[in-house]
């Protein structure tokens, strides 16, 4: 009862905060040579539209702390009560935990049609969840994240599956297993983006952008 109560807490505050009226932002932000436009969408009541924000799913997995399927099933038909569309997830969430999650809970809510047509969602690349067994001796010494397995220091998702490792992979071929692994694992036919996780060394930039 307290995860759930927390669970509606925190989506209640995410819509409060998106229907508050604010002062539009600076239509365009200078920092060196980089430039951006900033877009501010509204609804008739002039507060930004809820359905302009993405949800982040990675809390359905659990962090730090056990959860389990009917909070995650609570959060989300709360969060599509209130308007929001937009879901955002990633295998490195509970390797793999939050995407099963947020795909049962968006067709609990919503049916498989619905599901399919009515909500955008977003997953990564960057990590393939391979089973124990299909791990190499050289992909265990150089390539599996062990801080994000359970058991191991570092993991914040106490409930992620024993039975997989998540081994980085920026390659093409990676990307393309990572996304179809990610729809079996949402049970949907479809994503709306694939965003690439935490390319975040030169090695790992370099191998996405190829």
């Amino acid at each position: 009862i307290a995860r759930l109560s927390v669970a509606y807490e925190t989506v209640h505050r995410i819509h409060a905060f998106a229907r508050a009226p604010r002062s539009p932002p600076p239509s365009r932000v200078n920092a060196g040579k980089m430039t951006t436009t900033m877009e501010l969408r509204s609804s008739p009541s002039s507060a930004l539209g809820v359905d302009r924000l993405i949800l982040g799913a990675s809390p359905l997995a659990g962090i730090y702390a056990p959860s389990s399927d009917d909070v995650a099933n609570a959060t989300v038909a709360e969060a599509l009560a209130l308007g929001f569309t937009r879901f955002d997830t990633a295998p490195h969430y509970g390797l793999g935990l939050s995407e099963r999650r947020l795909g049962a809970a968006l067709r609990a809510a919503l049916g498989e049609s619905e599901a399919n047509t009515r909500v955008k969602v977003y997953t990564k690349v960057g990590r393939v969840m391979k089973p124990i067994d299909e791990v190499t001796e050289e992909e265990k010494a150089s390539s599996v994240e062990w801080g994000n397995v359970p058991g191991h220091d570092g993991c914040i998702f106490p409930e992620a599956p024993r039975d997989v490792l998540p081994v980085l992979d920026y390659a093409s071929g990676g990307f393309e297993r990572s996304h179809a692994d990610s729809l079996m694992r949402l049970g949907l036919d479809k994503v709306e983006g694939l965003r690439i996780h935490d390319a975040e060394t030169p090695e790992r930039f370099e191998a996405a952008m190829s």
